[in-house]
């Protein structure tokens, strides 16, 4: 399930303010004064998914509150002891009812899932120990590690109403750009999983500040970043000389970062943008857009880079200005000869 920023800080601030006040709350009870206080129609679901988000993003320490069995909202220095109790006097469940769960591992379930969606895209492919390396790397503060990380992300996966942003394969968690599903698996997803794998080792993972890495929970984030931007804005500006609708940008663009992020080469860039319905009639047309394309290839985040961009790699990626396809056009048989010997095309070459 996807969540805005500004939907998960409104419903992590108000279990904050809410516990404050009182100590221990059923989420039903919070779902209820939520809709009451805020004029909202939240289901528990939502409700449920946002604090957790909320807590993966802003860490356990900044929190003063915890969710037991998905039923329950506590003050953090509650002990179990007293949760049982209260939980008999709430009359709401059973008092033998999950007392032995620690409520720390709905927590943590939810950041390695927040973390697998993160790194799948960014990265390509990872291991569940690497997995681990960035669960551990942002939130060393809980001093512990999940155990079974493969398990957490199958049912993690299961119970998303609206999918993940992985693909468990063997021991792998692979960008669903790569390998959208198991049955999907052929020779040309091994070579490129393969290959991804081989130049990964070559480069130190991209691991901004968690503030940073956060941010690429949200599909938008990168594309909004210059010059990914700029390119974008310049294929719509001038999308009267491709021959295709704003619609037709917006996919196609959508697509070529994704595809740049897992191999695309520069030497296949018309060629994919001419499968997408582009026209490009003139030379001079080709090398503008080229050249574009190419600022814009220099900054997207490459899987086989461990997530670094090329600039940051210090890869350098010459401008198409050298060697730009040849446009052929059509030649009358009356027209002067495209050899320069100046007699009709009939007469020469044509």
């Amino acid at each position: 399930m996807r969540i805005s920023k500004e939907r998960r800080e409104q419903i992590g601030n108000f279990a904050q303010a809410v516990i404050n006040e009182n100590e221990f709350l059923s989420i039903k009870s919070l779902v209820e004064r939520f809709n009451q206080e805020l004029n909202d129609s939240i289901s528990v679901e939502e409700l449920l998914h946002g604090i957790r988000r909320f807590i993966a993003t802003e860490g356990i320490k900044n929190i003063n509150f915890a969710i037991y069995e998905d039923s329950y909202l506590y003050e953090k220095s509650i002990s179990n002891k007293e949760i049982e109790s209260l939980i008999k006097m709430s009359l709401e469940e059973k008092p033998d009812a999950g007392l032995n769960t620690n409520p720390l591992e709905t927590n943590m379930n939810e950041m390695v899932g927040l973390i697998a969606e993160i790194a799948a895209p960014l990265y390509g492919v990872v291991t569940f120990d690497q997995i681990d390396e960035i669960v551990k790397f942002y939130y060393s503060e809980l001093g512990i590690l999940p155990t079974n990380t493969k398990e957490i992300l199958i049912d993690y996966a299961q119970n998303s109403t609206d999918g993940v942003d992985y693909t468990i394969f063997e021991d792998l968690v692979v960008s669903p750009m790569i390998l959208d599903t198991v049955d999907d698996f052929s020779e040309y997803e091994a070579q490129m999983i393969s290959s991804i794998q081989a130049e990964q080792v070559n480069h130190d993972r991209f691991l901004p500040s968690f503030q940073t890495f956060i941010q690429f929970a949200s599909p938008r984030y990168e594309y909004s970043l210059p010059p990914i931007d700029k390119f974008y804005n310049f294929v719509l500006d001038n999308r009267d000389n491709f021959s295709v609708t704003k619609e037709q940008v917006i996919e196609a663009v959508d697509a070529f970062i994704g595809i740049v992020k897992v191999g695309l080469q520069e030497d296949q860039f018309l060629e994919f943008f001419q499968a997408e319905g582009f026209v490009f009639e003139t030379k001079d047309v080709i090398e503008a857009f080229l050249n574009q394309a190419i600022i814009c290839y220099r900054d997207v985040r490459l899987c086989r880079l461990n997530g670094h961009t090329l600039t940051e790699a210090g890869i350098e990626v010459r401008n198409f200005s050298f060697n730009v396809p040849r446009v052929v056009s059509k030649v009358g048989r009356n027209d002067p000869c495209t050899c320069g010997s100046g007699k009709k095309s009939k007469r020469c070459c044509g």
